[in-house]
């Protein structure tokens, strides 16, 4: 059996169906841990104490906004990719989901381009963090380099 990557997501909706869709359309390329959240509080809770590496945010009228969850993100300086789901009757062009902070947005019932854009996202985080820690490392060598050569000097 192949190794398969485990992730951490949080989705955002009060729909249980449309949990267990995304949970499904996941899990058949990654171990998932899934985390639900309904209010702001929850978010930054769950935010706060796990490593979360995607967040899904459902367009159902009792869900939370992208735009509170970009904010939330942000006051805990993450930089946490948002995926959002947008119904097909919904009117709202995909251009201002991204202004009020989604990464990207698809189509809520396209498992398809769930898959896709959840890896395409991913991946994205994944060499995000990757260069963060990279600019670390470098920044300590360049530390090290120049004590080193204070030393020669003196």
């Amino acid at each position: 059996m192949a190794e398969q990557n485990v992730i951490d997501v949080i989705i955002v909706t009060e729909q249980l169906e449309q949990i267990d869709f995304v949970e499904k359309i996941l899990k058949q390329q990654y171990v998932v841990n899934m985390h639900q959240a309904n209010q702001v509080t929850d978010l930054k809770r769950i935010l706060d104490f796990e490593s979360i590496q995607l967040i899904i945010v459902d367009d159902a009228e009792s869900t939370l906004g992208v735009g509170s969850v970009r904010l939330s993100v942000k006051d805990l300086r993450l930089q946490t990719p948002i995926l959002q789901l947008v119904s097909a009757d919904n009117n709202q062009p995909f251009g201002q989901f991204m202004k009020n902070g989604a990464s990207i947005v698809c189509p809520k019932d396209d498992a398809t381009a769930i898959a896709s854009n959840a890896g395409l996202l991913l991946s994205y985080g994944d060499n995000q963090s990757k260069a963060t820690q990279d600019s670390d490392a470098i920044d300590d060598y360049r530390h090290k380099f120049d004590v080193l050569a204070r030393r020669r000097v003196c």
